[in-house]
């Protein structure tokens, strides 16, 4: 009897979680069939590559060894 009260919940939980994540679905898919725009901004900021920092970092990745297959 304790069992089947315990299934009986979790059943009852679970779909009432299930349902509660339907409604967002279509809208979701629409977007993704339609290849819409995410209106995110599309400049990027670049980092400068040199200078006594990045100096400091290529001389501490000297001294990393990586497996085979790594460059």
């Amino acid at each position: 009897m304790k069992n089947w009260l315990l299934a009986s919940a979790a059943m009852l939980a679970l779909t009432l979680t299930a349902g509660a994540q339907t409604p967002e679905l279509p809208d979701n898919m629409e977007k993704l069939q339609g290849m819409q725009s995410t209106g995110t901004s599309m400049d990027f900021r670049t980092v400068e590559q040199t200078g006594e920092y990045a100096d400091q970092l290529k001389k501490n990745l000297e001294n990393i060894n990586l497996p085979d297959g790594f460059k």
